[in-house]
This record gives structure tokens, C-alpha cells and sequence, in this order.
């Protein structure tokens, strides 16, 4: 019996270990240990292979924007957008004489122009133009340039947002826009007129204009110009019309003044340097704070009364300050080149402005 019984173990240890090793047999049929001759090769798809994946429409690849280029025209367009949506450049577009780029009919509108350029010639209109008087539009990032008459004109608009554009060369403005408009980070160079023209309540922040025919912003009502540049344009730096801030700009050698303002405007924290005045007030109620002008003819002007001047600094200029009667402003002190300005009198006085 016991004799049965190992002969019964032994052969169920056999049974087992020959399982076990065929268990082991089949983990350890893996592939070749050596690699195949030859570089190395990738083994998944090419970018070709995934592109040629994507699915097709009448407009284009298979993604929620539609492309411009995809869109037809009109006797007065290259393209047209007539329905709501989002749409993108694919490339640059090359205006046609006596048509506009891009007309937007539609109401609420993006437009990227990717990074492209939108090239117009002598006898091409405007780059894009928008005709809704109801729409809202969103456009960035491209260049408009050589349009034969503005780079971007959205006068129609009932509110707008643009960044990221260079309006450069073109027959009239750069920028005209319309009512309630917010333009950051435009450049507007080169332009026959204005760099940037806006109806009532438009923001600015972060744009540059430079060497424009006429002048760098002409800014309407309620307006906001705020880290701003107008360098080198042939009159005004800046015009802004009634209740128009402007603040922590740069105003540098444009041909007549660097700021001039109307009626019930703030002007504060500006540098203006090299324009033939500096800041000039032609209405009431303005508020000229803690500006600093440097050469030119005059730094601060006032045409009229009305007027608070305070903390204001003036350098180089044969006339610093010129006030009109009816004015109010803290007292003018001159502390050129005499040192330690704390034994002048009302150099410490907190409105004090200073020519030195």
C-alpha cells in the first residue's frame, strides 16, 4: 500500500512538472531576440495616413470653424460671410479691384484670420468690411495691408472686438470702427488717414500707431485709451471727443499736438515728447493730471477755461504751461537745474506742477 502510494505521487509530480513546463514552454514563445536588419522604422501611421483620415465637406476638413476661402464672392467681394458662425483663413488673400476682401453680412461672427495676410492693391476696396448694423463681430490675428481704402471697417457694427491686427498702408484708415468697439494689441502704420478711427464708447489698450497721413487715434464720445503709442503721425496723436479717458500713454513726435481733447475728459499719467504741443485742451471740464511733456512749442495747453491741471511736469518747451482765463490749476514751479528742489517755494506742494 504505501508502496502504491509514492508510485501515485511520483507519477502525479511527473504529470505536473511536464505541465509546468509546457506552461513555461508557451510564455517563452515571444519573438526574435534579434531585431531585423536595417534602421529603424517607425511602425505606427504618418501624419499623411491620419490627415487623409478626416472627414470631407463641400467647406472644407471636418472641423466646427469653415474656412473663408471656401465661401463665394459678390460683385462688391472676394468673399462673403452671410450666416453666423466661426470661420478662418487657410491662406493669404489677395484683393481684386473694385471689391473688398471679406464683406460680413451676418450677425455674430469670428474671424481668425490665422496669422495670413489679407493683401490689397491700388483699386481694391477695404480688407474687411462689415455692412450688419446689428452685428457683433470678433476678429485677430493677421495683417491687412495696401487696401486701397481701410484695412479693417466695421463703422456698421454694433460692438466688436479686435486683437492682434496690423492695419499698414492703406489708402484711408487703418482701423474704422464703430460703436462699442475693444481693440487690443493693434498696430495701425503707414495708413493715408487716421491709424484708428472709432464711433462712441470704444476701448483701446496696448495699440500703436505710427506715421499716419493724419493722425494716430481719433477717438469719439466715451471713449477709453489706455498703454497706448502715437509716434510720428502728421498731426494729432490722439483727438478724443467728449467724457474720453486717456491714461499711461506714449505721444511722441506727431506733427501738431500729442493730445487734444474736448469737453469732460480725463488725461492722466502721459508722456509726451517732441510734438509741437504737448497736450492741448480746447473744452471744459478736463482734468489734466501727473502728465510729463518734453520739447516741442508748448507742453500744456488750454484754449479755454474750465479746466484742472495738477501734478503736471513740462521740460524743454519755450512756453511750459499756457492757460487760458477760467482755468484752475496748482501752482507753477520752476525748478530747472537748481538741485535739491526742497528749498523752492511750492516745490512740495501736492498740485504742484513743474517745469524743469
Amino acid at each position: 500500500m504505501a508502496t502504491d502510494a509514492l508510485d501515485r505521487r511520483v507519477l502525479l509530480g511527473a504529470l505536473g512538472g511536464a505541465a509546468g513546463i509546457a506552461v513555461m514552454s508557451k510564455i517563452a514563445q515571444g519573438g526574435p531576440l534579434n531585431p531585423p536588419a536595417g534602421p529603424i522604422a517607425p511602425t505606427g501611421k504618418t501624419v499623411q495616413e491620419i490627415y487623409d483620415k478626416i472627414a470631407r465637406t463641400d467647406l472644407g476638413l471636418a472641423e466646427a470653424r469653415i474656412p473663408v476661402q471656401s465661401l463665394p464672392g459678390s460683385p462688391t467681394a472676394t468673399h462673403v460671410i452671410s450666416q453666423s458662425g466661426s470661420y478662418y483663413l487657410t491662406g493669404n488673400i489677395l484683393g481684386v479691384a473694385g471689391k473688398n476682401g471679406i464683406e460680413i453680412t451676418a450677425d455674430d461672427v469670428s474671424l481668425d484670420l490665422c496669422g495670413y495676410s489679407m493683401i490689397g492693391g491700388g483699386s481694391s476696396l477695404s480688407g474687411v468690411l462689415a455692412t450688419s448694423a446689428t452685428a457683433s463681430l470678433r476678429l485677430c490675428d493677421g495683417k491687412l495691408t495696401g487696401w486701397g481704402q481701410r484695412g479693417v471697417h466695421t463703422q456698421a457694427l454694433r460692438a466688436a472686438v479686435l486683437c492682434d491686427l496690423i492695419g499698414a498702408n492703406n489708402g484711408d484708415d487703418g482701423f474704422f470702427l464703430g460703436n462699442n468697439h475693444v481693440c487690443r494689441n493693434c498696430i495701425a502704420v503707414g495708413n493715408g488717414h487716421f491709424g484708428f478711427v472709432s464711433q462712441e464708447n470704444a476701448s483701446y489698450f496696448g495699440c500703436a500707431a505710427r506715421q499716419n497721413g493724419f493722425g494716430g487715434f481719433d477717438a469719439a464720445f466715451g471713449s477709453c485709451v489706455e498703454s497706448c503709442v502715437a509716434e510720428n503721425n502728421s498731426f494729432e496723436g490722439i483727438r478724443a471727443a467728449f467724457e474720453s479717458r486717456i491714461a499711461n500713454c506714449e505721444f511722441s513726435f506727431n506733427g501738431t499736438a500729442g493730445i487734444n481733447v474736448s469737453s469732460n475728459c480725463l488725461v492722466e499719467h502721459n508722456m509726451c515728447t517732441g510734438n509741437q504741443t504737448g497736450i492741448r485742451v480746447e473744452g471744459s471740464a478736463v482734468r489734466v493730471d501727473s502728465n510729463n511733456c518734453v520739447g516741442g512749442g508748448t507742453g500744456i495747453l488750454a484754449t479755454s477755461g474750465g479746466n484742472l491741471f495738477l501734478r503736471n511736469s513740462s521740460r524743454a518747451a519755450p512756453t511750459a504751461f499756457n492757460f487760458a482765463s477760467g482755468n484752475a490749476y496748482g501752482p507753477i514751479v520752476n525748478v530747472a537745474g537748481v538741485g535739491d528742489i526742497g528749498g523752492v517755494t511750492n516745490a512740495n506742494h501736492p498740485w504742484a506742477n513743474f517745469i524743469y
